[in-house]
């Protein structure tokens, strides 16, 4: 309830409040509570109404943003990335809207390449234009075209020198080229530089990866998990080292994490269940698999995995394996190493 404040206001003295200025609506016994608009709603509502052109590309602008929180679990429609274009048709020159829109195109490598460009084009100096130029730096990079990146992300520094990001993505142009030895002086040199980006440790656990400096990679790692909990691309590293070093426990732990902070993971629960399982804990892997058989239950992987998990076990738990293989070849019939292995273990199936 918003409260209509006086000039000096004490916190620990009653205050009036706005039902004491406008007297509510009338509400009588029994009525039912008038429903609240969704937020995506009222910004789509918002966006058709507006009729100034910079005002509606701001509207379309934050349903974009809104999308885009939305769109790990609904985003068939692909309506993050429409919301962002139609933001750029309406303000063409807004450099944010067009960093948004290029990052939010993901079939169109050609329109997002033309929004990055356009945003280079609009001569931004300072951190902005860095940006910008950053920003079209790392699409050449991700579609390996490192040196049309490196004139870019020169300038970007050159705009911007503490742009930490920029730094980066020249260490990660430089070891594209070839020039591996010198990204590595260039990312311990950053790490140095910018100790609390995420970025800059990252490349570090990198480059002590690709040199088999394995406790500075996983020290990094750490790090980098330290200033930012949910960073599952470290997690996920740091859970393989440990696996291949032997530190089960502490890979189950890290794998823990990794689905308290996202549980209906069906890969990287499937990948414990596994593990638990070619490690003599089958009670506990099978478990894991009975909660991913209610999360996707028709999943053909889950039941062959768990399936070839029980065959391994042996004793009773092969008739239940000869089922799970039934299940796994009626959701996905277009598996002959399946069909093959089934044979194998009931010959007299056809």
């Amino acid at each position: 309830m918003h409260r209509v404040l006086p000039r000096r206001f004490d916190p620990f003295t009653p205050q009036e409040t706005v039902d004491s200025v406008i007297p509510p609506p009338a509400v009588k016994p029994g009525d039912k509570p008038a429903p609240i608009e969704p937020g995506i709603a009222t910004l789509e509502r918002r966006a058709k109404s507006e009729k100034r052109p910079a005002a509606q590309s701001e509207a379309y602008y934050e349903l974009a943003l809104a999308f885009k929180e939305k769109r790990a679990y609904d985003d068939r429609e692909r309506r993050a990335s429409e919301s962002a274009r139609r933001a750029v048709a309406l303000a063409p020159k807004s450099l944010d809207t067009l960093i948004l829109a290029a990052r939010l195109e993901d079939d169109d490598l050609n329109r997002r390449r033309e929004h990055l460009e356009a945003a280079v084009a609009l001569g931004e100096k300072g951190p902005r234009g860095a940006e910008a130029l950053a920003a079209l730096a790392q699409h050449y990079l991700a579609s390996g075209r490192p040196h049309r990146a490196l004139p870019l992300l020169k300038d970007a520094m050159a705009m911007a020198p503490r742009f930490a990001h920029a730094r980066m993505l020249h260490a990660q142009a430089i070891d594209q080229i070839g020039l591996g030895g010198l990204a590595e002086r260039e990312a311990d040199a950053l790490a140095r530089t910018f100790p609390l980006h995420t970025g800059s440790v990252a490349a570090s656990a990198r480059a002590a990866r690709r040199l088999d400096r394995i406790e500075d990679a996983m020290r990094h790692l750490r790090k980098s998990l330290a200033l930012r909990y949910d960073d599952e691309s470290a997690r996920r590293t740091l859970t393989q080292l440990l696996i291949d070093r032997g530190d089960l426990e502490g890979a189950f732990a890290e794998m823990e994490v990794s689905v308290k902070l996202d549980p209906a993971d069906t890969f990287l629960r499937l990948r414990r269940a596994d593990l638990l399982a070619s490690n003599g804990r089958m009670p506990e892997a099978e478990i894991e698999y009975a909660a991913l058989e209610r999360i996707a239950p028709d999943d053909a992987e889950i039941y062959e995995r768990r399936g070839r998990a029980r065959l391994r076990e042996g004793g009773d738990a092969s008739k239940a394996a000869l089922a799970d293989f039934q299940r796994a070849l009626e959701l996905k019939p277009q598996n002959p190493q399946l069909k093959e292995l089934v044979r194998a273990i009931e010959p007299e199936r056809e």
